[in-house]
């Protein structure tokens, strides 16, 4: 299945070899023209070979945080669906019409065999790191530990809007309404981002946490009824 083709409630192949829920295309537009990185690795049961943008992140062997495939290099070893794989080859000049992404519930995905984020560079510039007052957090680190698990649980337990709609990026693409609302605060000065996004972690904490204190409470309540109902009978 290629990536254009997914919609929300399907899975995806990910890290660790489990399947996480496609959530949702933070990015895309089936035109426009796009440079493409292609990266061939020693992997002889497949010969086709990864194609990503320069910034969409690749995870190396053990490595904790993705980098971006425009700093890959022949000798590095990537990691495979079936273990390491080393890099024979690069092609930084092929162009394609129209590119996709997608954002799992971990973050990751299986893309030609290899491990791939869900995430790029936050710009042209390359930048990696959101700022969190004085300190810098990788995105992929935020968006797969904060970031996709808040929107999946949004998604699943308030409502689908969220995961579905999308927004006009300008270019004849679309963002998808949260992605969208995200980069409009990194387009602001360091400054408000360094308040804004602790913030909004801070916020998506304390959702986090009476949404399963809730489920908690109710299903204790639950408990004690039926314990009751068990005692009358």
């Amino acid at each position: 299945m290629f990536l254009k083709d997914l919609k929300y409630g399907d899975y995806i192949l990910s890290s660790n070899g489990k399947y996480q829920p496609y959530l949702l295309s933070p990015h895309s537009n089936p035109s426009k023209p796009t440079r493409f990185i292609q990266i061939y690795t020693d992997d002889a049961k497949n010969t086709v070979p990864l194609e990503v943008t320069p910034g969409h992140m690749v995870f190396l062997h053990d490595k904790n945080v993705p980098v971006q495939a425009g700093k890959i290099k022949v000798g590095d070893v990537l990691v495979g669906v079936t273990g390491p794989k080393t890099v024979t080859k690069l092609n930084s000049s092929i162009t394609r019409n129209g590119f996709y992404n997608a954002l799992t519930g971990d973050g990751t995905l299986i893309v030609d065999g290899i491990l791939a984020s869900s995430n790029t560079a936050l710009n042209e510039e390359g930048e990696e790191y959101v700022n969190f007052g004085p300190f810098k957090v990788h995105v992929h680190t935020l968006v797969s530990s904060i970031g996709a698990p808040l929107v999946q649980l949004g998604c699943s337990k308030v409502s689908s809007f969220f995961c579905k709609t999308q927004v006009d990026d300008g270019s004849g693409g679309t963002l998808n309404v949260l992605i969208s609302s995200g980069r409009f605060i990194l387009s602001l000065p360091a400054v408000l981002q360094s308040i804004i996004f602790p913030a909004l972690a801070a916020l998506a904490a304390i959702v986090i946490v009476l949404f399963y204190l809730a489920i908690g409470l109710a299903t204790q309540k639950l408990a004690q009824q039926f314990e009751k109902k068990v005692k009358v009978a």
